[in-house]
């Protein structure tokens, strides 16, 4: 038995010295009373020259306290027993890497002693990807400028400025007019380089404290702080005389640009960024009705027979749709890559179906929904609907649906009274459903969507966020929100086999959504190629024309 005792423990030893991560013991004045081998390799020292060495020397001097602090907390008999926490460590050569630290106190076996089990990994891997990806998600990658979700980050703080300091600034949308026909006669890579050269151009007409940005397609933004509207009226005419001379070249065709430009006023009325970048593409688009290289100030009027022009049509169209119910529903699977699995998946989609049985897309009425308030009363007719559907048949085996939330359902107490109870009434045993919210929409009220996915989640359905890496600037969110799916924004997916920085962005996202244990939905898979390649990079699931074009959810059987 003796013999058997000392074998276990030269194993233990042995697990202990070899574990692939830093091991430090620590006593309760914070000395290293003893750190593992592969530990002390790592950090380039002897076990010896640890032994007995306060643990600051594996620290920078701006991390020591820091460090420090969190394990005395631990210490205090009123504290919790374990920590955790990042911070970076110091190798014997000065060099650093970032660490994940998981800190346990324990006693000895007669409660003389107090002792701290510091568990060190290393993650710099990990924070490289995520700072990689957080300067990839504020950057336009074919200009450089800021992206639309960062561009509307700056507008915010302008508007917060004026309505706090009463400043005033001025907001340009920017609009090229003839971009569609270098496309079209010289092809999207002549297009491409026409908008880095016209960025260039931007660049050096603005001033030092203006921040530019590519919307997209062929629109920018420009924000111009500490502007008056004379004042921004005056330096847009000059922007556009200088786009007006440009002259772009492509191989032996010659073009000739121009812009539009739509200008309005932040003040202390200005509401948000949203509805002042509406205002701006509005006042841009009465200036392309007036004929090119026109600029167009913001009015009321002008938005107004906007709305009525656009908007309203399908306004009347949607509250005909629901009186005679003419809503259908569609569905397009959702594959698994790289193995076979008992569950269907697919993602619901919505159309409507006029009287002489033509078909609507949806992007001819959901941004009418959402301007007029009606997306809510849609969300809660495709939840109702697909929830009968699936009650009215048999399921010899379990289906998930996946169904699109917009923003303003996010914080609707409607939806959650009144989805609750579809769900309760209504869904099959082998169903499960999965609401999908877009990244701007969750993290624009964190709290209220953490607390409307922890109710949904409590009835047992699932939550995706769709569209992600379109628009995000920082990952810290996704701590927060209790996700089960990232969709990849299927923009990345669809040039991932001509774009290596597409590619390297899908890879990084799949790595990072591991590291929070959240599965990964690839959109937009188009060919087999674009298949192979998520599949090889283990993508958990594909969705797209190449593996399934949408179809009437009556078909789904």
């Amino acid at each position: 038995m003796a013999t058997d005792e000392r074998s276990e423990a030269h194993m233990f030893r042995q697990i202990y010295h070899e574990m692939p991560a830093i091991c430090l013991l620590l006593d309760d004045t914070l000395n290293i009373r003893s750190i593992n081998q592969f530990g002390a390799e790592q950090m380039g020292y002897s076990e010896q020259e640890l032994t007995g060495q306060p643990i600051g020397q594996l620290c920078n001097e701006t991390e020591k306290l820091f460090i420090q602090h969190n394990l005395r907390l631990l210490l205090d008999k009123n504290s919790h027993r374990s920590g955790r926490w990042e911070c970076t460590r110091v190798r014997k050569d000065n060099s650093h890497f970032w660490a994940r630290d998981t800190a346990r106190v324990f006693n000895n076996d007669d409660a003389s002693e107090r002792f701290i089990l510091l568990l060190s990994e290393d993650i710099t891997e990990t924070r490289y990807l995520i700072t990689e990806l957080e300067k990839s998600a504020s950057t336009d990658g074919l200009t450089g400028l800021v992206n639309r979700y960062r561009f509307e980050r700056y507008v915010a703080q302008a508007i917060l400025s004026a309505q706090t300091d009463e400043l005033r600034h001025s907001l340009a949308f920017i609009d090229l007019n003839k971009f569609k026909v270098v496309n079209e006669v010289s092809g999207h890579l002549a297009g491409d380089e026409l908008l880095r050269q016209i960025t260039r151009l931007l660049q050096g007409e603005i001033r030092n404290h203006d921040i530019l940005s590519r919307l997209g397609g062929d629109e920018f933004g420009l924000l111009l702080r500490d502007c008056t509207i004379n004042e921004a009226s005056e330096i847009m005419q000059k922007i556009l005389a200088s786009i007006d001379k440009f002259t772009f070249l492509w191989g032996n065709e010659i073009f000739n640009v121009g812009a539009s430009v739509g200008l309005v006023e932040i003040n202390s009325h200005s509401v948000n960024a949203e509805s002042a970048l509406k205002m701006a593409d509005s006042a841009c688009y009465s200036a392309k009705e007036k004929g090119f290289k026109n600029i167009q100030i913001y009015n009321p009027s002008d938005r107004e027979m906007l709305q009525r022009s656009c908007m309203q049509k399908f306004a009347s169209r949607l509250n005909i749709a629901f009186e005679r119910n003419q809503f259908v529903l569609y569905q397009q699977q959702i594959v698994a890559l790289g193995r076979s699995e008992n569950i269907r998946r697919l993602e619901i989609l919505v159309r409507i179906k006029d009287e002489d049985g033509n078909i609507i897309q949806p992007g001819s009425f959901i941004p009418a929904a959402e301007f007029y308030g009606l997306s809510t009363r849609l969300d809660l007719w495709v939840t109702e609907n697909t929830l009968l559907h699936y009650q009215s048949q048999p399921l010899d085996s379990p289906v998930l649906c996946n169904i699109n939330l917009s923003g303003q359902t996010l914080g609707s107490e409607q939806f959650i009274e009144q989805a609750t109870e579809f769900i309760q009434r209504l869904r099959p045993e082998l169903l499960t459903l999965c609401f999908e919210i877009t990244e701007t929409a969750a993290i624009s009220n964190i709290s209220q969507a953490v607390k409307f996915i922890e109710h949904f989640k409590g009835l047992g359905c699932l939550f995706a966020l769709d569209d992600f890496g379109s628009g995000f600037s920082s990952f810290a969110y996704l701590k927060t929100l209790p996700l089960d799916f990232l969709k990849i924004d299927g923009e990345f997916v669809r040039n991932i086999m001509q774009e290596p920085k597409d590619l390297a962005l899908v890879q990084a996202i799949n790595q990072f959504a591991d590291v929070f244990d959240i599965q990964t939905i690839a959109e937009f898979v188009e060919d087999k190629d674009i298949l192979a390649v998520l599949t090889g990079l283990g993508i958990d699931f594909g969705q797209g024309y190449h593996l399934h074009k949408p179809q009437p959810l009556t078909h789904d059987e």
